[in-house]
């Protein structure tokens, strides 16, 4: 917030953007790129600015990926010379997360705590398509779970670690659940798919609008986790089912 931001496709890119305004504050450089990469880039722009910060930045999930360009940058910070410094970096990417107390958007609400309200109003759950899609549910306390490994385990120090329970659940069992859990008899309502990009207009419009009818799928895709990386290395796997997790969220 507050920041001017650049943005370039490649490395080449970069070198010409510093190269013409001296005005940039620092670069943040991704290591693997096309044209030319993050660590050539970041050797010609020390020749050029060399006061210049580049932070440089990598999804490899690897670690022989990621010792790799660690040694490139060291023997590149031993050639000019320049600072590096090893931040350990983790990236969590968190799937369909839902609990107690989850805050509810007036647009495009979170579907479990959604369906819970609206049915403890008596209200109308709607879906959109026929409610065979899937999607992967994690549990708030997973995820706090699989937080506090990132703080403290030594093997997860660098790269890419998916949080989901590795459990495909469709729309229609997880309205089968809250009705069952609230005791009522609310039927879901139905709608084309498209209905679902009504809340967007934004996005149909302007120089690059899209189009209602390629987005559509994108509702009723199944959207699997896989957490096999986090059980190897981490001996982690998520605890709560999501009938039990449910239950939990209404009683809490």
């Amino acid at each position: 917030e507050g920041a001017e931001v650049t943005l370039v496709g490649n490395g080449q890119q970069a070198v010409e953007a510093v190269g013409h305004d001296k005005g940039f504050d620092a670069v943040l450089m991704d290591i693997q790129m096309p044209v030319m990469g993050g660590v050539e880039a970041t050797r010609v722009l020390r020749q050029i600015a060399p006061t210049l910060p580049v932070i440089g930045q990598t999804a490899h999930a690897m670690k022989e990926e990621h010792d790799r360009h660690i040694n490139l940058l060291k023997q590149l910070a031993d050639a000019l010379p320049i600072p590096i410094l090893a931040i350990e970096t983790v990236s969590l990417r968190i799937f369909n997360a839902y609990g107690p107390g989850q805050h509810l958007p007036p647009s495009h609400p979170p579907v479990i705590p959604h369906y819970l309200r609206q049915a403890l109003r008596g209200g109308t759950l709607v879906a959109h398509g026929d409610g065979s899609q899937t999607r992967d549910y994690i549990y708030v306390d997973d995820v706090c779970d699989i937080t506090e490994l990132a703080l403290t385990h030594d093997a997860m120090i660098y790269g890419v670690w998916n949080v989901c329970s590795n459990e495909l659940i469709s729309l229609n069992a997880i309205v089968d659940i809250v009705t069952e859990t609230l005791q009522t008899n609310i039927t879901p309502v139905f709608r084309e798919p498209s209905h679902f990009w009504d809340s967007y207009p934004e996005l149909f419009v302007g120089d690059y609008p899209l189009k209602k009818s390629v987005v559509s799928d994108e509702v009723t895709r199944t959207c699997a986790g896989s957490n096999e990386k986090s059980k190897d290395l981490l001996n982690w796997t998520p605890n709560a089912n999501v009938r039990d997790a449910i239950k939990n969220t209404v009683l809490e």
